[in-house]
């Protein structure tokens, strides 16, 4: 939450845009690929495409020193302890010292085993002219459920590969390639005591940023940067009936609104196929001029994306029903295929001037104009 609302945030890394609608975080992030990372709100310049926390990443480069390090922690049930203690499972029985609970408590989801894998590498691809750095994460969870003894759910995180290459082309121009691929699985979405095996999802979702980038020295006072890339995010929810995870009988879903409780034996109400394409690119031009009252730091930008979504929605029965205390109350009619896809074509320009007067007092100024254009295809 920046500035008293908790929308239009933005995630970037490597400099490429990776928020999921206005504010989330789409993946899960391979933390040992990190060089550094900030996180902001106030003090955002000029470049920021949003006016909530900004949240940018930088990966490690591979270097003329062949480096790497490897990172892994494990645990199961025997290592967590049950800290609730006896008077607060059950109700108003007071401690020694009068406090009890109207509501028994209980444990959280306890987990079955959970181990996280991340190793990286780097180093020199041509000594003094080209590098690369790749990097690998599996966070893998097995969770019980409670009041479900027997099912037990996955959740799968897994980086495939961070990889980067930095090429010196010449003294002054440096080429900069990155890509990292993310996957979840998650088997049994959504399942509890209210949402049955039945209704519950089958996600195999992955993501992947990647960009191409030119940095030019342009004298002592001048850099370029340019930078074109991707992000794509492909996000499923499909029955599990699909992936042979339940093979009961298997009919139109229902749930009764009174309860949250979805029918035993039903389908859920929202399996899609969602996916996300956001070319883009960036150029940024900065000038340093000192004398001036101080010095100054320029920066003249322009940026260009497209962020498109195409949402296919389904529904096995064409037909959810809503019940109220036993008795239909509602009924939702679909109509199954369907795909609809939406466009923000976004371009924006930005001119930024950070301001040294003294070793006291630095001034930010800038100016951004953005301009969006939304559309729908038939």
């Amino acid at each position: 939450r920046s500035y008293g609302f908790d929308d239009q945030n933005q995630t970037r890394m490597e400099g490429i845009d990776t928020t999921e609608a206005t504010s989330a975080n789409a993946g899960y992030f391979d933390f040992g690929s990190f060089e550094e990372f900030q996180v902001g709100g106030a003090g955002a310049d000029a470049s920021a495409f949003a006016g909530g926390a900004v949240l940018s990443i930088s990966v490690k480069s591979g270097s003329d020193k062949l480096s790497g390090n490897w990172y892994s922690d494990f645990q199961n049930k025997s290592f967590i302890s049950n800290n609730v203690p006896d008077f607060l499972q059950t109700a108003n029985t007071k401690n020694s010292e009068g406090f009890f609970t109207r509501t028994p408590l209980q444990r959280g989801n306890q987990i079955k085993k959970q181990y996280d894998l991340n190793g990286n590498i780097g180093g020199p691809l041509w000594r003094g002219k080209a590098w690369a750095f790749y990097s690998y994460r599996l966070n893998d969870q097995y969770k019980y459920t409670l009041g479900l003894p027997s099912n037990i759910e996955r959740s799968k995180l897994s980086n495939l590969y961070t990889f980067k290459t930095t090429f010196q082309l010449t003294r002054n121009n440096q080429l900069i390639g990155f890509i990292n691929k993310r996957q979840k699985l998650q088997d049994k979405r959504g399942i509890s005591l209210t949402t049955p095996l039945s209704a519950a999802y089958y996600q195999s979702s992955e993501n992947t940023p990647m960009k191409a980038e030119w940095t030019s020295v342009l004298g002592s006072r001048a850099f370029l940067d340019v930078i074109v890339g991707n992000w794509w995010n492909f996000f499923p929810l499909r029955p599990v009936r699909d992936f042979d995870l339940y093979d009961g009988p298997w009919g139109p879903g229902r749930q009764d609104l009174s309860t949250g409780q979805l029918y035993d034996g039903g389908a859920n109400n929202g399996y899609q196929d969602q996916k996300r394409w956001k070319p883009q690119a960036y150029v940024s031009l900065s000038y340093f001029k000192d004398g001036w009252a101080g010095s100054h730091d320029f920066k003249i930008g322009y940026d260009i994306k497209r962020d498109r979504r195409s949402l296919f929605r389904d529904q096995p029965f064409d037909i959810f029903y809503r019940d109220n205390n036993g008795a239909i109350s509602q009924v939702d009619l679909y109509n199954t295929p369907n795909a609809g896809i939406n466009d923000v074509n976004y371009q924006a320009g930005w001119v930024q001037d950070n301001w040294k007067l003294n070793q006291r007092l630095t001034i930010n100024l800038g100016l951004r104009y953005e301009a969006y254009q939304d559309g729908w295809p038939d």
